[in-house]
């Protein structure tokens, strides 16, 4: 594989690398792939399958995190099988960005959005009293807002008009882990 391009990666769930490494040809054994230098030096390690490697057309190919991304959490990972930092405020919901839009696509059952009100549909076109320009700065602002926990006003348009929208965030691994039955 040969590195096609290095740019930023932001994913529908809430997800964003600053710089993600793309490579193409497409190989189906990506997840968990070393990606190595001629020196065999490790650059990163695969995570997902894309439609465009290339950033200028469809060029399919994989993506990796890069090492560097990984490090400040590595020993964590190693020694605890998950980061130990604070975790990031979450509004429970997956999107799509359009023309700079940032457009509700899923509210989690139960999740802050879903008791916030937010819809699939709605448009969330601010956050804290600023302008929106996509799914990178949408994250960007909330991870800034401080910890999971810490209240966000959102501007969304519903419909017609744009209302404010205040969600209490939370931690995600707090919504998805599993529940005691009895």
């Amino acid at each position: 594989a040969y590195v096609e391009s290095k740019r930023p990666f932001v994913g529908y769930w809430v997800y964003l690398l600053v710089e993600a490494i793309y490579t193409a040809p497409a190989y189906c054994n990506w997840q968990g792939a070393a990606l190595l230098s001629r020196e065999g030096q490790l650059l990163g390690i695969g995570s997902l399958a894309v439609g465009e490697a290339g950033g200028q057309g469809a060029v399919p190919g994989n993506l990796f995190v890069p090492i560097d991304a990984m490090k400040p959490v590595l020993g964590d990972f190693i020694a605890n099988g998950r980061a130990t930092a604070k975790p990031r405020p979450w509004l429970g919901i997956s999107s799509q960005e359009v023309q700079g839009k940032v457009i509700v696509t899923r509210v989690n059952s139960e999740g802050p959005a879903d008791a916030a009100g937010l819809r699939a549909g709605d448009i969330i076109v601010g956050c804290g009293d600023q302008p929106v320009t996509g799914q990178a700065d949408l994250y960007t602002r909330l991870w800034k807002s401080g910890d999971a926990g810490v209240e966000v006003t959102l501007e969304v348009l519903k419909g017609n008009r744009i209302e404010p929208v205040r969600v209490r965030t939370i931690a995600r691994e707090s919504h998805f882990r599993q529940r005691p039955v009895f």
